[in-house]
Parts: C-alpha cells; structure tokens; sequence
C-alpha cells in the first residue's frame, strides 16, 4: 500500500459573532445619545432580567452561561477569542453583530433585527455607528484573522449608508450587514438602494 498522506485544510468560520459588554457601547455613541442610552440601557437589562426569570429553562440557562464563560468572554475579549480560535482549529472568521450572550446588541435596536415601526432613525444608527466603530478597533487587533462585517440600515437614507460604507472601508471592515427588511418595504433589489450597491462594489465590500 501506498504511504498515507495527511491532508490540510484551512478553517474559516463564516459566522462567527462579537459585541462589547452592553454598558461599553456607551463610549462608542456620539455625546448627544449617551444619556438616552443610560436610560434605555437600564430599562432593557431590567427586561432581560425578567424574562430569564420567567423562562423554563432559566436555570439550565444560567448554568450553560456560567459553564462557557471562559469561551463567551471572546465575544469582546480579542485574546481569550484567538485561544479559542485556535484551540478549535479555525484560521479566521467573518463577524457578525451580537456576542451570543443575549445582551450584546447594539443599543437603540440598531442590529440586524431593526425594526422600523414606531423607531426613531437617528437613535438607530447611532447604534449602528457605536457597533461599527467598536467591530473597527476590534478587528484592527487581529486583521489577518478577522473580517467584520458594518451594520448599515439603507432605509433611513441612502446617502446615509453610502457614507458609512465607505468609512467601513476606510476603517478596516470588509463587508457590510443590511438588517431585515419588514412588513411593506421596499426589496433591497429596488432600484432606489442602486447607489448602496455601488458603494459596495466601489469599495470592494
């Protein structure tokens, strides 16, 4: 029989998740949002509470928690994360928003979820914005295993997300995340989001 050869692959999760710990995304908002996000920030993490207290399975939930905290932590901690990286075997990843511990949203419902009903526009990109500039010093700590994708929400104003795109860009992201789109608006293939696209391609995002 031949002699066996050991082949190599190279892992690259495609989904992989990071956040700061919900109060840090206070110094990432522009000045003017922080005392809103001081008042949100305590009324949500009071929700969170209660609905932990009100699920089933709230004490296997905590117990799961405690038993991956070493591991969580990596969701903002850019060592603890390239240990477990490694110790998985995978290379690199893509990054998306929220840390998979429930509380690493972005503030304002800037995320991927953003719903448009009843929101105010210029809260949630100043949550987005607090998410990109974090994901930018986050990803610069590890460039060669790290491409964070920038949340963009194109229905507030295309100029808007053409803007962000391209300081995405300029500051180290590699692609962008458009959030759901709800109810009765307009598909992201209509033709107003053509300038969205061409950024993107532009900008090779």
């Amino acid at each position: 029989m031949g002699e066996m050869r050991a082949e190599r692959y190279m892992v690259i999760s495609s989904d992989g998740h990071a956040g700061p710990r919900p109060e840090v995304y206070r110094e990432y908002l522009d000045p003017q949002f922080r005392d809103e996000f001081d008042v949100q920030h305590a009324t949500r993490m009071r929700a969170l509470a209660e609905a932990g207290k009100r699920l089933e399975m709230a004490a296997e939930s905590l117990k799961w928690a405690e038993d991956k905290a070493w591991g969580l932590a990596g969701a903002w901690d850019s060592d603890r994360r390239l240990e477990v990286l490694d110790a998985d075997g995978v290379a690199a990843e893509i990054l998306f928003v929220d840390g998979l511990t429930e509380q690493n949203s972005p503030p304002f419902g800037g995320d991927l979820g953003l719903m448009p009903a009843g929101a105010v526009p210029e809260l949630q990109w100043a949550g987005a914005r607090a998410h990109n500039r974090w994901l930018s010093e986050f990803v610069a700590m590890a460039p060669e295993r790290r491409l964070g994708l920038a949340l963009v929400p194109p229905f507030w104003g295309i100029d808007d997300a053409v803007q962000e795109i391209e300081w995405a860009r300029k500051n180290g992201l590699g692609g962008i995340m458009l959030p759901h789109l709800w109810m009765n608006q307009d598909p992201y293939h209509h033709p107003k989001y053509e300038p969205l696209w061409a950024a993107c391609e532009d900008n090779e995002m």
